[in-house]
Protein backbone atom coordinates (compact mmCIF):
# COMPACT_ATOMS: atom_id res chain seq x y z
CA UNK A 1 0.00 0.00 0.00
CA UNK A 2 1.41 3.29 -0.97
CA UNK A 3 2.10 5.78 1.73
CA UNK A 4 0.07 8.97 1.56
CA UNK A 5 1.91 12.07 0.66
CA UNK A 6 1.95 14.71 3.25
CA UNK A 7 -0.17 17.73 2.32
CA UNK A 8 1.81 20.77 1.55
CA UNK A 9 0.75 24.11 2.71
CA UNK A 10 0.68 26.93 0.24
CA UNK A 11 3.75 28.97 0.73
CA UNK A 12 3.06 32.24 2.51
CA UNK A 13 4.44 34.26 -0.29
CA UNK A 14 1.96 32.82 -2.78
CA UNK A 15 -0.91 33.40 -0.32
CA UNK A 16 0.08 37.04 0.14
CA UNK A 17 0.32 37.61 -3.62
CA UNK A 18 -3.10 36.00 -4.12
CA UNK A 19 -4.69 38.17 -1.41
CA UNK A 20 -3.18 41.34 -2.87
CA UNK A 21 -4.41 40.40 -6.34
CA UNK A 22 -7.91 39.83 -4.95
CA UNK A 23 -7.97 43.24 -3.26
CA UNK A 24 -6.70 44.90 -6.44
CA UNK A 25 -9.38 43.15 -8.50
CA UNK A 26 -12.11 44.28 -6.11
CA UNK A 27 -10.86 47.85 -6.12
CA UNK A 28 -10.72 47.96 -9.91
CA UNK A 29 -14.20 46.51 -10.22
CA UNK A 30 -15.69 49.18 -7.96
CA UNK A 31 -16.85 46.72 -5.35
CA UNK A 32 -14.74 48.23 -2.63
CA UNK A 33 -16.34 51.22 -0.98
CA UNK A 34 -15.06 54.56 -2.10
CA UNK A 35 -14.16 57.06 0.56
CA UNK A 36 -17.19 58.64 2.18
CA UNK A 37 -18.16 61.89 0.47
CA UNK A 38 -17.35 65.03 2.36
CA UNK A 39 -20.62 66.54 3.61
CA UNK A 40 -21.50 69.79 1.95
CA UNK A 41 -22.04 72.47 4.55
CA UNK A 42 -25.64 73.58 4.69
CA UNK A 43 -26.54 77.19 4.18
CA UNK A 44 -25.42 78.95 7.31
CA UNK A 45 -28.13 80.51 9.43
CA UNK A 46 -27.92 84.27 9.83
CA UNK A 47 -25.94 85.62 12.73
CA UNK A 48 -28.07 86.50 15.74
CA UNK A 49 -29.13 90.14 16.02
CA UNK A 50 -27.79 90.33 19.56
CA UNK A 51 -24.88 88.30 20.92
CA UNK A 52 -26.25 88.11 24.47
CA UNK A 53 -29.26 88.81 26.67
CA UNK A 54 -27.40 91.79 28.11
CA UNK A 55 -26.88 93.31 24.66
CA UNK A 56 -30.54 92.70 23.74
CA UNK A 57 -31.75 94.28 26.98
CA UNK A 58 -29.56 97.36 26.51
CA UNK A 59 -30.96 97.88 23.00
CA UNK A 60 -34.52 97.36 24.27
CA UNK A 61 -33.99 99.88 27.06
CA UNK A 62 -32.75 102.44 24.51
CA UNK A 63 -35.84 101.81 22.36
CA UNK A 64 -38.13 102.22 25.37
CA UNK A 65 -36.38 105.47 26.31
CA UNK A 66 -37.16 106.82 22.82
CA UNK A 67 -40.75 105.61 23.20
CA UNK A 68 -41.15 107.60 26.43
CA UNK A 69 -39.75 110.73 24.79
CA UNK A 70 -42.18 110.40 21.86
CA UNK A 71 -45.04 109.72 24.25
CA UNK A 72 -44.19 112.88 26.23
CA UNK A 73 -44.18 114.89 22.99
CA UNK A 74 -47.60 113.51 22.05
CA UNK A 75 -49.24 114.15 25.43
CA UNK A 76 -47.32 117.40 25.96
CA UNK A 77 -48.89 118.75 22.78
CA UNK A 78 -52.32 117.92 24.12
CA UNK A 79 -52.51 114.90 21.84
CA UNK A 80 -52.00 116.75 18.57
CA UNK A 81 -48.35 115.98 17.71
CA UNK A 82 -48.08 112.25 17.07
CA UNK A 83 -45.35 112.26 14.42
CA UNK A 84 -42.64 110.82 16.66
CA UNK A 85 -44.77 107.80 17.59
CA UNK A 86 -44.39 106.34 14.09
CA UNK A 87 -40.67 105.91 14.68
CA UNK A 88 -40.85 104.23 18.10
CA UNK A 89 -44.05 102.18 18.38
CA UNK A 90 -45.99 99.47 16.54
CA UNK A 91 -48.85 97.12 17.30
CA UNK A 92 -50.78 97.43 20.55
CA UNK A 93 -48.40 100.01 21.99
CA UNK A 94 -48.89 102.28 18.98
CA UNK A 95 -52.67 101.90 19.13
CA UNK A 96 -52.76 102.63 22.88
CA UNK A 97 -50.66 105.79 22.46
CA UNK A 98 -52.96 107.08 19.72
CA UNK A 99 -56.03 106.39 21.87
CA UNK A 100 -54.41 108.19 24.79
CA UNK A 101 -53.63 111.17 22.56
CA UNK A 102 -57.26 111.30 21.39
CA UNK A 103 -58.39 111.39 25.04
CA UNK A 104 -56.02 114.31 25.71
CA UNK A 105 -57.56 116.23 22.79
CA UNK A 106 -61.12 115.43 23.93
CA UNK A 107 -60.47 116.45 27.54
CA UNK A 108 -58.34 119.51 26.65
CA UNK A 109 -55.47 118.34 28.84
CA UNK A 110 -51.73 118.08 28.31
CA UNK A 111 -48.78 116.62 30.15
CA UNK A 112 -45.80 118.42 31.58
CA UNK A 113 -42.52 116.76 32.41
CA UNK A 114 -41.72 113.21 31.54
CA UNK A 115 -41.77 109.81 33.12
CA UNK A 116 -38.53 107.94 33.63
CA UNK A 117 -38.01 104.23 34.16
CA UNK A 118 -35.80 101.68 35.78
CA UNK A 119 -35.50 98.14 34.47
CA UNK A 120 -36.63 95.51 36.93
CA UNK A 121 -35.52 92.45 34.95
CA UNK A 122 -35.38 90.76 31.56
CA UNK A 123 -38.22 88.33 30.94
CA UNK A 124 -37.13 86.87 27.61
CA UNK A 125 -35.12 87.43 24.44
CA UNK A 126 -35.74 85.53 21.22
CA UNK A 127 -35.46 86.01 17.50
CA UNK A 128 -38.17 85.50 14.94
CA UNK A 129 -37.77 85.47 11.15
CA UNK A 130 -40.69 87.89 10.73
CA UNK A 131 -40.42 90.09 13.82
CA UNK A 132 -36.66 90.18 14.26
CA UNK A 133 -35.43 90.36 17.84
CA UNK A 134 -38.21 90.16 20.44
CA UNK A 135 -37.23 91.37 23.90
CA UNK A 136 -39.64 91.36 26.85
CA UNK A 137 -38.66 93.02 30.09
CA UNK A 138 -40.19 94.44 33.25
CA UNK A 139 -39.84 98.12 34.08
CA UNK A 140 -40.82 100.49 36.83
CA UNK A 141 -42.06 103.77 35.39
CA UNK A 142 -41.41 106.68 37.73
CA UNK A 143 -44.18 109.32 37.43
CA UNK A 144 -42.81 111.81 39.97
CA UNK A 145 -41.71 114.31 37.30
CA UNK A 146 -44.88 113.91 35.21
CA UNK A 147 -48.01 116.00 35.64
CA UNK A 148 -51.19 116.38 33.62
CA UNK A 149 -52.87 119.80 33.56
CA UNK A 150 -56.09 121.24 32.19
CA UNK A 151 -56.42 124.27 29.89
CA UNK A 152 -55.97 126.60 32.88
CA UNK A 153 -52.76 124.83 33.92
CA UNK A 154 -54.30 123.15 36.98
CA UNK A 155 -53.13 119.63 37.76
CA UNK A 156 -55.75 116.94 37.19
CA UNK A 157 -53.82 114.02 38.72
CA UNK A 158 -54.85 112.56 42.05
CA UNK A 159 -52.46 113.58 44.83
CA UNK A 160 -52.31 109.99 46.10
CA UNK A 161 -51.54 108.40 42.74
CA UNK A 162 -49.05 105.54 42.54
CA UNK A 163 -45.79 107.00 41.25
CA UNK A 164 -43.87 103.73 40.74
CA UNK A 165 -45.83 101.78 38.15
CA UNK A 166 -44.88 98.28 36.93
CA UNK A 167 -45.11 97.34 33.25
CA UNK A 168 -44.19 94.50 30.97
CA UNK A 169 -42.61 95.98 27.84
CA UNK A 170 -42.11 94.13 24.56
CA UNK A 171 -39.72 95.59 22.00
CA UNK A 172 -39.12 94.05 18.60
CA UNK A 173 -37.44 94.61 15.25
CA UNK A 174 -34.08 94.60 13.54
CA UNK A 175 -30.91 95.95 15.13
CA UNK A 176 -31.00 99.74 15.19
CA UNK A 177 -34.74 99.77 14.44
CA UNK A 178 -36.38 98.33 17.55
CA UNK A 179 -39.87 99.56 18.37
CA UNK A 180 -42.13 99.09 21.38
CA UNK A 181 -44.96 96.73 20.42
CA UNK A 182 -46.56 96.17 23.82
CA UNK A 183 -46.74 98.07 27.09
CA UNK A 184 -48.90 96.15 29.56
CA UNK A 185 -49.64 97.33 33.07
CA UNK A 186 -48.51 94.64 35.52
CA UNK A 187 -51.61 94.05 37.63
CA UNK A 188 -50.20 91.58 40.11
CA UNK A 189 -48.04 92.56 43.04
CA UNK A 190 -46.23 95.84 42.35
CA UNK A 191 -42.57 94.81 42.08
CA UNK A 192 -41.57 98.49 41.99
CA UNK A 193 -42.38 99.12 45.65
Amino acid sequence: MPTPRPQRSVPRRIAAVSAAAGVLALALSGCVGAPAPTPTPSASSPAPIFASDEEALAAAEAAYEQFLIASAQATGSGGTNLDALDEVAIGDAYKAQRESAAAYVKDSIRSTGQRTFKTHQLQSHSEDSDRGAVVAFYVCDDLRALDVVDAAGVSVVAPDRVVDVPYLIVVEGKAGALKVSEKDLWERENFCL
